[in-house]
C-alpha cells in the first residue's frame, strides 16, 4: 500500500479514536454536567492540570524516538519502558505527597484527598507509553480507537452511576482513574511487544539526545495548554474554573480532533519523506488546506452558536462559559492553521527549533493570561486567544522558510476558506436574528443548515477541486470492506 493510502486510512482509524472518545465523552460530560455542580469540574479540572505535567517528563520525548527512529532495535524499547516505568513510580510518589501543600497554596482543601489519589493514574502513563509509541509507529490505528471506545464508555457509565449514587467530585474521579485500568489492559492486550529486562546506557543516550528538545517543546506546549487552569484556580475559585473547564470542553473537542487526528498521523508520514522537500512541502499544503477548510469554518459557527450549544450540551445553569467558549473558539482557529508544523519541524530534524517555537508560544500565552486575570475568566480566555493569534504569523513564516515557499502561495491556498467563512458567518448571524425567540435547538439547527449551505456553495464556485479531493480522500480513508458492504446492502 503506498505511502498516501496508509496516511489516508490512518487518519481515518484516529478519526474514529478521536471522535468516538469526543462525542463520547461530551455525551458523558453533558449528562454529569447536570448531576454534578461547578465546584466538582473545577476541582478535576485543576488535578488534571497538575497531573498533566508528569506525561512528558516520564515519556522524554521517547515515543516520538521510537516513531522516528529508523534503525530501531528491541535495546531501545526496554530502556524506553524501563526509564519511564521508574521515572512513573518517582513521580507518583511527588504527586502524592505533594498534595497537600498544593491544597494549601491554592485554598481548597478537597484538593488534597482527590489529587492524591489521582496521582496514582501516572502509573498508567509508564506502562502504556512505549506499547502506545509502537503501535503509532505501525500506523495500527484500528488499535487505538478500540481502545478509546472501551475506556471512554466504560469510564463515562461507573461515572454517572456514581453521581447519580450522590458520590459528587468521587463519581469524575472514579470515571478518571477506571478510564486509566482499562487504557492499560487494552494496550498490553493489543501491542504485541513485552519488555524484556535488558537496560542499554547507549541506547539510553540515543533516545535522550533527540528527545530532550522534544521534551522542553512539550513541557512548555503543556505551560501553554494549562497556564490558563492553575492561574484561575489561583485568583479566582474551583467554581469559576468549573465554568471555564465546560466553556473549553466544547472548543477542546474540536482541538483534540484536529491536533489528536492529524498531528498522530503526520509524524509518521513527514518522517517516511522527510528527505524529499519537494513531496514534503506539497503534502504540506494539501494537509493544511484540507484540515482547514474542513475545521476553520466549524469554529467560527462555534462562536456564532455557542449560547444554543452549551444549553443544549450541558444546561441552562452553565450559560457564563457562553463567552469564555466563544474566546477560546478563536485560539482554536489559529491552532487550526499550524496543526502540522510542530510535526514537520520534528520530522525534519529541527526539534530544536519546535521547542523555541512552543517556548514563544507559551511565554504569549501566560503573559496574555496573566493580565486577562486581573480582570476576569474571560480576560483570561481573551488573553489566551490574543496571544495565539500573535504567534501565528512567526510559527508559519518558520515552515514556510524551511519549506522554501512563498507567503503568497500560503495566502492564496487559504483565501477560498476565509472568504467562504467570511460569507458564512453572515448568513448564520442573518438567520439568528430571523428566529429569535425560538428553542435553542431551533436556532443551532436554522443556523448550522443555512451556515452549512453558504459555506459549501462558495467553495464549490471557487475551489470546487477542494471540496473533489477532501471528498475522495474520505471514500480513501474508508476500510474497503466497510465500503462494499455500505453498497452491498
Amino acid at each position: 500500500m503506498s505511502l498516501r493510502k496508509r496516511a489516508v486510512r490512518s487518519v481515518f482509524w484516529v478519526f474514529a479514536q478521536q471522535w468516538g472518545r469526543q462525542l463520547i465523552n461530551l455525551v458523558m460530560l453533558g449528562i454529569l454536567s447536570r448531576l454534578v455542580g461547578a465546584v466538582e469540574f473545577g476541582l478535576i479540572a485543576l488535578v488534571v492540570a497538575l497531573l498533566e505535567f508528569s506525561k512528558p517528563l516520564l515519556d522524554q520525548g521517547f515515543s516520538a524516538a521510537i516513531i522516528q527512529f529508523k534503525d530501531l532495535t528491541k535495546e531501545h524499547l526496554d530502556t524506553a519502558f524501563w526509564v519511564n516505568m521508574t521515572l512513573a513510580t518517582i513521580a507518583t510518589a511527588i504527586s502524592f505527597f505533594l498534595a497537600g501543600p498544593l491544597a494549601e497554596f491554592y485554598d481548597t482543601p478537597q484538593l488534597k484527598p482527590v489529587m492524591q489519589v489521582m496521582s496514582f493514574e501516572i502509573i498508567s502513563y509508564g506502562l502504556v507509553s512505549t506499547q502506545a509509541a509502537l503501535l503509532n509507529r505501525e500506523m495500527r490505528f484500528e488499535v487505538l480507537a478500540y481502545r478509546s471506545f472501551i475506556t471512554t464508555t466504560s469510564s463515562g457509565i461507573i461515572g454517572i452511576v456514581l453521581a447519580v449514587r450522590g458520590f459528587g467530585v468521587w463519581s469524575l474521579v472514579a470515571r478518571s482513574m477506571f478510564s486509566a485500568v482499562l487504557n492499560v489492559i487494552v494496550l498490553w492486550t493489543a501491542a504485541k511487544w513485552r519488555p524484556g529486562l535488558s537496560f542499554s546506557i547507549q541506547h539510553l543516550r540515543e533516545l535522550f539526545s533527540f528527545g530532550v528538545k522534544l521534551l522542553g517543546a512539550e513541557l512548555i506546549g503543556k505551560v501553554r495548554r494549562y497556564a490558563d487552569n492553575f492561574l484561575i484556580g489561583y485568583f479566582f475559585d474551583p467554581v469559576a474554573l468549573g465554568y471555564y473547564s465546560i466553556g473549553f470542553k466544547l472548543v477542546d473537542t474540536i482541538q483534540q480532533v484536529i491536533l489528536g487526528v492529524f498531528k498522530t498521523v503526520s509524524l509518521p508520514v513527514f518522517s517516511e519523506v522527510q528527505s524529499e522537500r519537494e513531496r514534503l512541502a506539497k503534502g504540506y499544503f494539501e494537509a493544511t488546506k484540507i484540515t482547514s477548510l474542513v475545521f476553520y469554518s466549524g469554529f467560527v459557527m462555534v462562536i456564532l452558536q455557542a449560547e444554543p450549544l452549551i444549553n443544549i450540551v450541558f444546561g441552562p445553569d452553565w450559560d457564563a462559559s457562553v463567552p469564555i467558549m466563544q474566546w477560546l473558539a478563536v485560539y482554536g482557529m489559529a491552532s487550526t492553521l499550524i496543526v502540522y508544523n510542530q510535526s514537520l519541524l520534528v520530522s525534519v530534524g529541527r526539534a530544536g527549533w519546535a521547542f523555541w517555537l512552543s517556548f514563544s508560544g507559551a511565554l504569549l500565552a501566560l503573559i496574555g493570561i496573566v493580565v486577562g486575570a486581573r480582570f476576569s475568566i474571560v480576560g483570561v480566555a481573551a488573553g489566551k486567544s490574543l496571544a495565539g493569534l500573535l504567534l501565528l504569523p512567526v510559527s508559519i513564516g518558520l515552515i514556510l522558510r524551511i519549506l522554501d515557499r512563498k507567503f503568497s502561495e500560503y495566502a492564496s491556498m487559504l483565501r477560498p476558506i476565509l472568504v467562504g467563512t467570511g460569507v458564512m458567518a453572515v448568513v448564520v448571524g442573518s438567520v439568528i436574528r430571523l428566529v429569535v425567540g425560538s428553542s435553542d435547538l431551533v436556532v443551532l439547527a436554522a443556523g448550522s443548515v443555512a451556515g452549512g449551505v453558504t459555506y459549501l456553495a462558495v467553495i464549490y464556485f471557487w475551489d470546487r477541486e477542494a471540496l473533489l479531493k477532501t471528498y475522495q480522500l474520505v471514500v480513501l480513508a474508508l476500510p474497503r470492506r466497510a465500503f462494499r458492504r455500505f453498497f452491498d446492502e
